[in-house]
C-alpha cells in the first residue's frame, strides 16, 4: 500500500520487534524488503536523510525533511536507528554507511537542541557503541536454546542485537546474516558467541557469563 516515510519507519521498527522477540527469520526477511522499498522511494541521495512523501508520489512544490521528535520520534530518526540495527543483524556495512549519512545531515539542528532529537540520539549512541552482536546456536526446540535466548531478553542491552543461528548447514537466518554460517553448536548444547563489531570471542556454553560480560562492558565503556 501506499504510504509516507513514518509508516515505512516503524513498520520496519515493529518487525525488527517481532524478530527480536521469536526469532522467525521471516520477519527480518520482511523488515529489510521494507527498507529496501524505503531507500528507493524516500531518500535523498545528494544530501542525506529521507523525505517525508515518495519519490512516486504527487508533485508537490516542496518534498519535506523532517527529524524533529515530537510525541512520537521522527521517521528520519527511527530510520537511523533501524538502519543501524539492520547493518549489526546482516553484516552489511552498506546499511550502516546509510544510518551514519542520516545522522551528519541533521547534526545541525541535533547539536543546537539535543533534547528535542533524543531518538536520533539513541541511533547515534548505537553507532558510536559499544554494541554487541549476540549469535545463539542450537535447536530452536531445546530447553537450553530457549532459556539462553529468555536470558539475553531480560538483560537491558539497547546496543545489542541477537540472532539464533539454528542447527544444520544452511538455515534460512544465515542467507540473511551470512556471519552467522560458521556459528555452530558445540556439542549439541546452546552455544553463545559474543562479538563486538563482528569481531567474536570464543564461542561458550556459559549464558551466565555472557550476560555478566554483555552488562560490565556497556556499563564500563567510556561515552
Amino acid at each position: 500500500l501506499p504510504g509516507l516515510l513514518d509508516d515505512h519507519a516503524f513498520l520496519v521498527y515493529g518487525l525488527l520487534e517481532l524478530f527480536q522477540a521469536d526469532q522467525d527469520p521471516r520477519w527480518l526477511r520482511a523488515a529489510l524488503e521494507v527498507n529496501d522499498v524505503q531507500i528507493r522511494q524516500f531518500l535523498d541521495p545528494e544530501l542525506g536523510g529521507f523525505f517525508l512523501s515518495p519519490r512516486d508520489g504527487e508533485a508537490l512544490i516542496v518534498r519535506g525533511k523532517e527529524i524533529y521528535d515530537g510525541a512520537l520520534p521522527s521517521g528520519n530518526a527511527i530510520t537511523a536507528h533501524n538502519l543501524v540495527r539492520l547493518a549489526r543483524l546482516t553484516g552489511d556495512t552498506e546499511l550502516e554507511e546509510l544510518a551514519t549519512l542520516t545522522v551528519r545531515a541533521f547534526s545541525g539542528g541535533i547539536g543546537d537542541q539535543p533534547a528535542s532529537h533524543t531518538q536520533l540520539l539513541a541511533a547515534v549512541d548505537f553507532l558510536i557503541g559499544p554494541s554487541f552482536e549476540l549469535v545463539v546456536a542450537g535447536d530452536p526446540e531445546a530447553e537450553d536454546t530457549n532459556a539462553a535466548l529468555a536470558a539475553l531478553g531480560r538483560v537491558f542491552a539497547p546496543n545489542a542485537v541477537t540472532l539464533l543461528r539454528p542447527d544444520g548447514e544452511a538455515p534460512s537466518i544465515t542467507r540473511l546474516a551470512p556471519y552467522t554460517a560458521a556459528q555452530v553448536s558445540q556439542a549439541g548444547r546452546a552455544t553463545l558467541y559474543l562479538c563486538r563489531n563482528f569481531a567474536c570471542e570464543a564461542p561458550t556454553l556459559d549464558v551466565a557469563s555472557v550476560v555478566k560480560k554483555l552488562t560490565e562492558d556497556a556499563r564500563a565503556a567510556p561515552r
